[in-house]
Formats: structure tokens, sequence, C-alpha cells
């Protein structure tokens, strides 16, 4: 009985063996580098360029984490979408406090709490101003409740 694999192929079989997890290793380090390079949440913790806030298409619930740590920002306005038209830019004339919007549509008193607190902790000082906007979902009964969709 004769075998279909001759002894020749033994080193295409090894070096295959061998590029493929070196390969593989090479990709994953590359694109780690990539993306702390880019550093796609703005953490800032390791980006190469100084471009410091996110893009204006970014969706609130990822941009508010940048914004919320921002140091720029000594002011805050926070709440779903019923309070999403309150300028921030208006805000800070008139008040002299540099506001940010943190508004997050669809959300419910718990998440803007926790976001609250988020922004509360990345503060060096007291923030000058905060304003939130409370609906009718903060006269439920099921207000401590986890959200829905969260």
């Amino acid at each position: 009985m004769s075998s279909s694999t001759s002894s020749s192929d033994a080193p295409a079989w090894r070096r295959l063996a061998l590029t493929l997890p070196v390969v593989a290793i090479a990709g994953f380090t590359g694109f780690s580098a990539f993306g702390i390079a880019i550093d796609p949440y703005d953490t800032g913790r390791f980006a190469l360029t100084t471009v410091r806030g996110v893009p204006a298409k970014t969706p609130p619930h990822l941009a508010n984490a940048s914004r919320a740590r921002d140091p720029a920002f000594d002011a805050a306005i926070i709440g779903n979408s019923h309070i999403q038209l309150v300028d921030p830019q208006a805000l800070s004339r008139a008040s002299g406090a540099s506001f940010t919007s943190l508004a997050t549509p669809g959300s419910v008193p718990r998440e803007q709490a926790l976001l609250l607190r988020f922004f509360l902790d990345h503060r060096q000082s007291p923030p000058k101003a905060l304003v939130v906007g409370l609906d009718n979902t903060y006269c439920f009964p099921h207000v401590g409740e986890p959200p829905k969709y969260p």
C-alpha cells in the first residue's frame, strides 16, 4: 500500500505550521497597535495624536463617555431626548460655565444617574452647573429597575 503523501511534502507542511501562528500573532499585534493609536473611545491613555473629542456622527451613548471625561467641560446637561434640544452653547454663553450635552435618547433615570456619576467622577473640582431633564419617567414606580434596552 502506498502513501499519497510523499516525503517531499513534509517541509512544506512544517513551513505552513510555523508561518500560520507567526502571521496570526503579527496580525493581532498590528490590529491592536492600530486600535491603540487611533484611540476610538477618546480615552486619552494611549493616543498618539493630540486630536481630542469625537466625530459629530458618533452616537450619543458612545460620545458621552468622551465628553464626560473631557476636562474642558465644567457643566453638563443630562437627560433623555426630552432635554436633547437644550443648546449647551447658549447655556455656556449665558452662564459663563462650559456646558456639554450628555443627553441620551431613550435613557431612563437609572442610566442618567450613572452618567451623572461618571461625569462627577472625572472632575478635578465640582462642576459649576448641572441641568438634569426630569420627565414622566421619574414618576413611575419602576424607576429603580434595570432598563429594558440598556
